[in-house]
């Protein structure tokens, strides 16, 4: 495992579904949730789409509902011994972000709550892969937190990024996505407010 990562999964995987659910039931279900930040990435049946970090791959599955032609990459066996039981037909690739690098040309990458695990210097190399890796035509879509405009919700979220998530969570909390993304050199066309704002899709093109 390299050290740029901050690594629960090894004992979180078995869990990491359960919780997603948890926490999303309160902003309408994680099916509901996923399904929105897909739709604002307007992924089309047979678009080639790389995504970064598939997790358990709740994505990916959304994805293959879509019709596209999944890649999927993570670096955990843990979370993709679960994503291949999910998404059957994706094709997966257990693997460290930052060692992708001969990829072919997609149409959409996706990179779902991955950013926020990763101190800024990853941060600026995996949006690098995601420069790499898409179209002319296409479009990059980062989902992740952000903070919701009620101050109350921000309070709660600050906290809770403070006792369960690395310190990285907290310093793009403070920066926000959609700067991050700018500053990689990416051009943001929108950015999308999700669970009453605690989260964002930023949609962005080379």
């Amino acid at each position: 495992m390299q050290s740029h990562y901050y690594d629960p999964y090894p004992k979180l995987a078995r869990w990491y579904d359960l919780m997603a659910k948890v926490m999303l039931t309160p902003f309408g279900g994680e099916r509901a949730f996923r399904s929105a930040a897909i739709e604002e990435l307007a992924v089309e049946p047979r678009m080639s789409v790389l995504e970064l970090g598939c997790g358990t791959g709740a994505m990916t599955r959304h994805l293959l509902d879509r019709g596209a032609l999944v890649t999927a990459v993570d670096l955990s066996q843990h979370m993709l011994a679960r994503a291949r039981r999910r998404a059957r037909g994706a094709t997966f690739v257990q693997q460290d972000i930052l060692e992708v690098r001969d990829v072919a040309i997609y149409d959409r990458v996706l990179v779902a709550f991955v950013l926020h695990e990763m101190d800024r210097a990853t941060r600026r190399a995996a949006l690098a892969v995601c420069r790499r890796a898409i179209a002319p035509h296409g479009l990059i879509g980062v989902l992740d937190f952000t903070r919701p405009p009620n101050a109350a919700a921000a309070h709660v979220l600050a906290a809770y990024l403070r006792i369960s998530e690395p310190p990285s969570a907290r310093e793009l909390f403070h920066l926000g996505v959609e700067n991050e993304i700018r500053d990689s050199g990416l051009r943001v066309e929108r950015s999308i407010a999700l669970a009453r704002g605690t989260a964002t899709i930023v949609i962005a093109r080379p």
